[in-house]
Order: C-alpha cells, then sequence, then structure tokens
C-alpha cells in the first residue's frame, strides 16, 4: 500500500479535493484520496528537441562561429584520410568534438577537430607520420584521427563515437 501512494505520489498529484494533475510520466493515478485504479493516458504528442546531428546535416551543418572551418573544408580533410564508408561518421566525430573549429584547445588540454590530448597527439601523430606537426592544424589532425580508427583503437578511441 505505501509502494502504490509513492508511485501515485510521482504520477499525479491534487490540486483539490477532485482535480489532478498529471505528470510527465504519462499515468493517471486517480484520486489518490479515494485510491482509484489508475488509468493510462497516452504519452505527449509533441516531440522534444533535439541537438543530435545527423548524417545528412552533419555535411550541411554551418560553422558555429568565425573560428570554425566551412563544413566542405571539412569533408576535404575527412575525404583525404577515412575510407569512404566512413567519411559521414568521421565528419560527425569532427562536428561532435570540436564544431569544427580546429583551433581549439579544450580545458583539459585536448586540440583541434578531433580534440586529441596530449599524450594521444604523441601516439597518433607517430602513427599517422605527422610527428612534430601542430595539432591544431586540421590536415595532420584527421591524419591522426583516421590513424586511430584503423590502426589503434577504433572509434570507441574518441569521446565522441559518431
Amino acid at each position: 500500500m505505501v509502494f502504490f501512494l509513492s508511485l501515485a505520489a510521482f504520477a499525479a498529484y491534487s490540486t483539490g479535493p477532485d482535480e489532478i494533475v498529471v505528470s510527465d510520466a504519462g499515468v493517471r493515478a486517480g484520486r489518490i484520496s479515494g485510491f482509484d485504479h489508475g488509468v493510462d493516458v497516452p504519452p505527449p504528442t509533441a516531440t522534444p528537441p533535439t541537438t543530435a546531428v545527423t548524417e545528412t546535416e552533419a555535411a550541411t551543418v554551418q560553422p558555429s562561429n568565425s573560428n570554425s572551418l566551412e563544413p566542405s573544408s571539412v569533408q576535404a580533410h575527412v575525404e583525404k584520410y577515412f575510407e569512404p564508408a566512413d567519411v559521414s561518421r568521421a565528419i560527425r566525430v569532427a562536428w561532435c568534438s570540436s564544431h569544427f573549429e580546429a583551433a581549439r584547445v579544450s580545458a583539459d588540454g585536448r586540440a583541434g577537430l578531433f580534440q586529441h590530448s596530449a599524450a594521444e597527439w604523441v601516439i597518433r601523430s607517430e602513427g599517422a607520420d605527422v610527428s612534430g606537426a601542430d595539432p591544431t592544424n586540421p590536415d595532420p589532425n584527421t591524419a591522426a584521427a583516421a590513424w586511430e580508427v584503423y590502426d589503434g583503437g577504433g572509434w570507441g578511441a574518441f569521446t565522441c563515437a559518431g
């Protein structure tokens, strides 16, 4: 009985003796004071807003600010190093990681389009034959990302796995 009351209180609350306000959970508990049986109410029809970038949008997304590369420039770098089947995913990872800001350096020191940490950059840039390059340069940064995908830890090595 206590469990039922807790569940009913979570799903709805009373604003008066005969009125019930239903929460976003989509369940109507009935009048708590009368212990009426619950009645299913369909969930809201409004679709919640999303910030996810689909494959189609990733190629057409606009730069987030004046420091961002144009999407066509990012795509050109990605197409140079990634296999054709992986181009869309790589673009999504770059967008998620840096919003196409090649010079972006995060608070924890990750740099460039694909946000390589300093330790990751050493390994990945050597593997991609671009060691000594600036990680904020989009071309070697993309080369190192592709090396990581194909010869390192795969897509899971990136915080944004696309």
